[in-house]
Parts: C-alpha cells; sequence; structure tokens
C-alpha cells in the first residue's frame, strides 16, 4: 500500500513551507488550553476542509501543522499544501484534534501534534491512496503530545519503557537462552524471600570440589519456570480443543515452577535431611511444605499487584508444588541423600510413598507433573538441573532435552513422547544417575558435606537453626552464608557474661570450619557395592559395629591416645543409593508413548523390544566409611582395615572393595606388619585384584587379603607387579572401569 511506503515522520519543524506561530502565541494558546477545564464544543470540519481546498495544486508535497486552538474549536495555525487529491485526504485529518475525556470525567482540549511534515513523490494521488494517506494520519497524528513542550513526549515514553520493562522482563540465560517473565512473576522476583535464592548454591558442598558450581537457586527457579511455561503454552496452542487446559493453567505452573524452591534451607537438602533431623526440627518437616509457606508470605506482604492472582489459582501453584512431595523422586542433587551414621542418628534414605494422584483435579494431573512429576520422574525441573549442572561442572551428558518437549504431546491426562524418543528419555535417567556418580556423590563433596554438618551441629546452641526452621520469618533469614556467620561469630557481637554454652559451640565448630578452610578434610577410607540380590534387607552397620572389626595388626599401630582400640566417633558410614528414580525399577516402564502427532491413543514400550543393550538392573547401593580423625594417618588405616573386615564378615568373598588400591595397601602394611615375605605380599595383592579371591598369597599377606578384601571380583581393574623394594614401587594399579566421581580422582584431590 502507499501508505506503507511514507517515510518517518520528523517530530518538530514543520518542513519547508510550514508557518510556525511565534513563541508568544504558542504559549498563550497552551496556557489557555491547559487551563479550559469546561466542556468545549464539538470541533467542526470546515476550517480543515477550507484550508485544505484553497491550498493550490502545483506543490510536490503535503504540508500540515497544527499548535492550538481558537476559542471556536478551529486550529491557530495550519498550512496544507498539495493537489485535489492532496487536499481531499488532508480535510480527513481533522480527528488530529480531539477531545480526550479526563479521570474526572471534564473534557479538555490538547492539541496532539506540533508539527508534520512528510513528503510524497510528484504523483497523481488515486483514492486508495488517498484511502491509505488517511489510515497514516489516524495512525501517527494521534499520539497525545503536549503543543506546548517535548518534555511531556519524552516523560510520557520515559513512563511507556519503564511500565513495559516493569511487565516484560526478559533475562539471558546461559542454557536457555533469552525468556521473559510476566508482570506477575517479575512481583514474586522482587521480593526478599526469593531473593535469597541467590545465596543457595545449587550444589551445595560440590562447589568445593568443582570450582565451576557456583551457580545458584535462584537462574534454576527462572529457568524451570521458563520451561514449565513454555511447556504449557505449547500444550494450550496445538491442543486445547482436546485437553483441559486454560490460560490459567499456564499462569499456575509457570508461577509454581518459580517458587518451587522457596523453601530449601543452607546447603538444600543436607539442611533438611540432616540438620533438621539431627537438631531436633518438628517431624515431617520438608522444603515443598516450607516452598508454600513462603510463596504464601509473599502473597500476604502485597508484593502481588491485587487481582493479579486470584485465590483459586493460589490453589492451583501450592498443588502443584506439592504435587511430587512424597513420591521419591527428588530434585536436585541429593535427592537421594545419604544419611551417615557416626553421631548422624537416623540411618538409610528416607523412604517416599507413590504420590497421592487422588488430589488431583480430574484432565488436570498433566499439568500437576510438569514441575514435580511423581508418575515417572519426568518434569521440568529436571529438564533444568541436568543441563545447568553439567555445563557448570564440565560433565557431558547424551540426552536432548529440546527434541524431547518438542516431541510430547497429552493423551489420556499424561504427558506422552513419540516412541522414536524412547533412547532419548533413558539418556535422561542415564544422566541423573551420572550426575549422581560423578558430582553429587563425590567422595570430597560427601567428606565437605559430613564437616559442615558437623560445624553447623555444634554451632546449634549458637544458631538455633531448628527453631528458626519453624517460621517462616526467621526461615527466609538462613542461607549459606551461615558458615561464614560462624566464622565471624564475636566480630560481630560482644560476648556475654552466661555466654560460655554459646562460646563453647562457636569454638567447636570454628576448629572445623578452620579444618575445611585448609583442606584438612574427612578421610575417605573405603567403599563396597551392596550386592543386587541383597540391596533390599541390607542394613548400614553403626560405627561401633566396625570399629570392633578393626584387625590387630591395625590395632597395634594406632597413637597412644587410643590405647590399642578404634573410638567409633571418629567413624563416619553411610549409604549411597543412586537410581534411575525408581528404584530399583525401570522408569521407562512409567513413561507412555504415542505413534505420531496426531495419535489419541498412548501405549507403553518394553525395554527388549527397543535395545538388547540398555541395563537391566536400575539401581546401586554404595556403603562409604570415612574418618574424622586425620592427625595421624594410622586412624583412617585402622578404619579401612575395620571396614573391610566387617564386610568380609557380612558377604564373605562375594564382595570387593570398589577402591582396590586403598584395599591393596591395606592388605600390604598388615602383612608387611604379621612379618609376610615380600613376594608373598605381592602375590596376595595381585591375586586379589586379579579376581582370584587373594589366594596367590600365603602366610599372613594372603590370608589378610581375603579377610580385608573379601576375595573375588575387582571387575575392570587390572594389576602390574614389579620387583621395587618400596612400596609404592612394587604395586602399580590401574583402574579400567568408568563411572567414578568426577574431577580429580586422586587420593590427595583437592
Amino acid at each position: 500500500m502507499a501508505g506503507s511506503c511514507l517515510p518517518p515522520l520528523p517530530r518538530g519543524g514543520g518542513g519547508s513551507g510550514a508557518a510556525l506561530p511565534a513563541r508568544e502565541q504558542r504559549e498563550n494558546n497552551t496556557n489557555k488550553n491547559n487551563n479550559d477545564d469546561a466542556a468545549a464544543p464539538a470541533l467542526s470540519q470546515e476550517p480543515f476542509s477550507q484550508a485544505m481546498l484553497a491550498a493550490g495544486d502545483d506543490v510536490m508535497g503535503l504540508g500540515f501543522s497544527c499548535t492550538g486552538f481558537d476559542a471556536s474549536g478551529a486550529p491557530v495555525s495550519l498550512a496544507a499544501r498539495g493537489g485535489e487529491g492532496g487536499a481531499r485526504a488532508a480535510a480527513s485529518m481533522h480527528v488530529v484534534a480531539d477531545w480526550d475525556a479526563n479521570a474526572g470525567g471534564a473534557s479538555r482540549r490538547r492539541g496532539k501534534v506540533s508539527s508534520v511534515f512528510f513528503p510524497l513523490p510528484p504523483v497523481s494521488l488515486s483514492p486508495p491512496l488517498v484511502l491509505s494517506l488517511s489510515l497514516f494520519s489516524l495512525l501517527t497524528l494521534s499520539l497525545p503530545l503536549s503543543p506546548s513542550s517535548s518534555v511531556h513526549h519524552r516523560d510520557h515514553h520515559r513512563h511507556h519503557r519503564r511500565h513495559h520493562r516493569r511487565h516484560n522482563q526478559v533475562f539471558n540465560d546461559p542454557i536457555h537462552g533469552h525468556f521473559y517473565l510476566t508482570p506477575l512473576e517479575v512481583a514474586v522476583v522482587d521480593t526478599p524471600a526469593f531473593q535469597r535464592l541467590r545465596d543457595l548454591k545449587q550444589l551445595g558442598t560440590s562447589y568445593f570440589v568443582f570450582p565451576g558450581a557456583c551457580h545458584n537457586r535462584f537462574e534454576h527457579s527462572l529457568g524451570v519456570a521458563h520451561l514449565a511455561r513454555e511447556h504449557a503454552d505449547r500444550v494450550w496452542r496445538l491442543q486445547r480443543g482436546e485437553v483441559d487446559v486454560e490460560r490459567g493453567d499456564v499462569k499456575a505452573v509457570a508461577l509454581a515452577g518459580l517458587c518451587h524452591d522457596l523453601g530449601h534451607g543452607p546447603f538444600s537438602h543436607v539442611f533438611e535431611r540432616e540438620l533438621l533431623a539431627r537438631g531436633g526440627a518438628s517431624p515431617g518437616w520438608c522444603h515443598e511444605d516450607m516452598s508454600v509457606r513462603v510463596f504464601d508470605s509473599i502473597l500476604d506482604s502485597g508484593a502481588v499487584p491485587d487481582g493479579a492472582l486470584t485465590e483459586a489459582e493460589a490453589g492451583r501453584v501450592r498443588d502443584i508444588i506439592l504435587a511430587g512431595h512424597g513420591s521419591g523422586h527428588g530434585d536436585g542433587e541429593d535427592a537421594f541423600l545419604s544419611t551417615p551414621t557416626g553421631g548422624a542418628g537416623t540411618q538409610g534414605t528416607p523412604q517416599g510413598s507413590p504420590s497421592n494422584t487422588n488430589r488431583f483435579p480430574q484432565g488436570k494431573r498433566w499439568l500437576h507433573e510438569l514441575v514435580a512429576n511423581g508418575r515417572n520422574g519426568l518434569d521440568v525441573d529436571k529438564f533444568d538441573y541436568l543441563q545447568r549442572d553439567a555445563q557448570h561442572t564440565g560433565c557431558r551428558i547424551a540426552a536432548d532435552f529440546n527434541r524431547l518437549q518438542a516431541f510430547s504431546k497429552v493423551i489420556g491426562d499424561e504427558t506422552c513422547y513419540k516412541w522414536s524418543e524412547y533412547q532419548n528419555v533413558h539418556e535422561v535417567f542415564r544422566a541423573r544417575a551420572s550426575l549422581h556418580q560423578r558430582v553429587y556423590t563425590h567422595r570430597k563433596a560427601k567428606a565437605v558435606e559430613y564437616m559442615v554438618v558437623d560445624a553447623l551441629l555444634a554451632a546449634e546452641p549458637a544458631l538455633r537453626l531448628a527453631e528458626r526452621a519453624r517460621e517462616v520469618e526467621t526461615f527466609v533469614t538462613l542461607d549459606d552464608t551461615v558458615l561464614r556467620q560462624v566464622e565471624t561469630w564475636w566480630s560481630t557481637r560482644s560476648r556475654l557474661a552466661g555466654d560460655d554454652d554459646v562460646a563453647t559451640a562457636i569454638a567447636e565448630s570454628q576448629k572445623i570450619l578452620r579444618r575445611l578452610r585448609t583442606r584438612d578434610l574427612y578421610r575417605f577410607c573405603d567403599e563396597f557395592v551392596v550386592p543386587a540380590a541383597e540391596a533390599a534387607s541390607f542394613a548400614l552397620p553403626t560405627p561401633e559395629e566396625v570399629a570392633c572389626c578393626v584387625p590387630a595388626a591395625a590395632a597395634s599401630s594406632l597413637p597412644a591416645d587410643c590405647r590399642g582400640k578404634l573410638d567409633p566417633r571418629d567413624v563416619i558410614l553411610c549409604e549411597i543409593p543412586i537410581d534411575l528414580t525408581a528404584g530399583a525399577s525401570n522408569p521407562l516402564d512409567r513413561v507412555s508413548f504415542f505413534h505420531h502427532a496426531g495419535s489419541t491413543n498412548k501405549f507403553r514400550m518394553r525395554r527388549e523390544d527397543v535395545s538388547s543393550m540398555l541395563p537391566d538392573v536400575c539401581a546401586e547401593r554404595k556403603v562409604r566409611a570415612y574418618c574424622r580423625r586425620t592427625d595421624d594417618k594410622a586412624v583412617a588405616a585402622a578404619v579401612s582395615a575395620a571396614f573391610g573386615s566387617w564386610r568380609a564378615r557380612r558377604f564373605g568373598t562375594k564382595v570387593g572393595s570398589s577402591t582396590p588400591q586403598r584395599a591393596a595397601a591395606a592388605a600390604v602394611a598388615a602383612a608387611a606388619a604379621a612379618g609376610a615375605a615380600p613376594w608373598s605380599v605381592d602375590a596376595a595383592i595381585a591375586a586379589r585384584v586379579a579376581g582370584s579371591g587373594g589366594g596367590g598369597g600365603c602366610g599372613a599377606g594372603g590370608a589378610f587379603a581375603n579377610v580385608v578384601n573379601g576375595g573375588g571380583g575387582g571387575g575392570g581393574v587390572g594389576a602390574g607387579v614389579g620387583s621395587g623394594s618400596e612400596l609404592k614401587k612394587r604395586r602399580r594399579l590401574d583402574l579400567g572401569g568408568g563411572g567414578g566421581g568426577g574431577g580429580n580422582d586422586d587420593d590427595d584431590e583437592k
């Protein structure tokens, strides 16, 4: 159209031939217009029409200038040029002088444009072109600008930009790129309770091992909100005729994704399952419930504008946050947090029950499973943290999350995936297990975790974490900076009489934290994998049970203050269960698939029908031993020996150490202490590592290798035995298997 070819309209100046009134005339007219609060008569079109028709027809352009109005409503200054067609077009421009109703209902006159000029090519103006010019004039000349000054013009656009930014906040995320948050979500983000998430590391103590893992739950929550809205909006756009979905559902699920982690305490799951469990918090405390309570406190604070969220929508947000609670699938790095013994109180891992699906509204279960999926563990929370954690730790995962969401649809109140994505779905579950093995349960990261727990429990008389976790007002003051608070306790407080208990507690906590800062970590001793056949019936031993199993050779080398016995307080035992989100079951058995985009039926797929290379076992349970005392290596060696001896008594030769280098070192040390010949020691090591049950050794060396290492297995491990006289030169062990912790796997890793 001709109107679309017009150049931008310059502001001010009026163009050549447009007569501008004097400054005094403009000011007088402006003051008159601003003070005129009475209703003004309707404008007549005649002054415009007559002026246009009186203009010449030999000019190459069309001009228009208007700066004010006289008492009759006619423009004070008006200039127009153009042919007859141009005059007809300009005659329609009377709409630029309009009557605007103010908030009180009274009418007041306002000039719309101070000066406008746009040239036209020297062509005959046809009726369609005239119409285009008229519409163009309506659109471009109706801006509510002050006729007296450009100040109002600038102020208006500044206000408009602020208004726009407030309602459409754009974020540039390293994982998902650019995305936006709605006005409601921005209002929630801009609260102290939400900003607190900036001080909660997403991976907790793993940051002490992986220096790139400095991301926090703030950006994770933003990412989950984006993915939740993206998924729900896709369902609304493509399936709203066949799925029960409304725009309010999109708003609710995005807000739930944004707020689902508000209830996490310092160091996330460690706070919930370790500190509070051992510190005397209320039974049943969980971060999902606290997330809902913090969300309610944000609503009560008035941060959310009135009418932005109805009570029904708020209730839906609460239900979505709580949807996966108790499903056992968890979220983040500690979904299956290992619970240590040795002063730890409880043993094992909290066992969740299947999610209660009866509370979901009919036809809305798929919506409640977007953020926390209690059915099979496939949710946007997992999609975000797996990608984010892998990128920040430098670990590679193979799952294609964008493709998985693109090939999904809701069928039968369940999110289903195209049949061709079976392997991709498996990669999601495998990526989670892999990150657990390499990052979340890294040996050094868990050692740091136990030190943090011990330090905070020691400072509990001063910090009162369990008490502060009961109320929202005090809970939102807790974050990862609690360690720094302990370290600088007396620099911000004056010691008063009667603070002896607090002083003692802080001193003990600071002692542990000083070891943490100087990298004097609890010593990792050994670990083994519980046989799959016995995993269900296995019970974690107590430190006392392990301490009494220390061999005489190892006990004799203990420091004098130990008096030949291993102190159970120096022993930490923990169980680390890792699975594909469904325990020993295959989670893909709970995932539904469809044939093509138009399918209305869903079905399940069997693993053996897809590939014979998919694993039969979907879970593992590891048991680890740590030593708190590191001032004398003999103590850690005794813990390793006692742990191996207990394992041999419990499982015989069926289970071996997962760290053969440590087991071999313990065998050599014990055999040498018993006076075994060097060749028999080496033979015992080689036989044990090679999987022959340790029978190659003779004398004390071979016997001890069988007892401590349990005989059997060592899959994926090879041994090279030399003839040097020194211990480290007599053996060299090379791990041939995969898995294991990411980062540095050396004994002295940082």
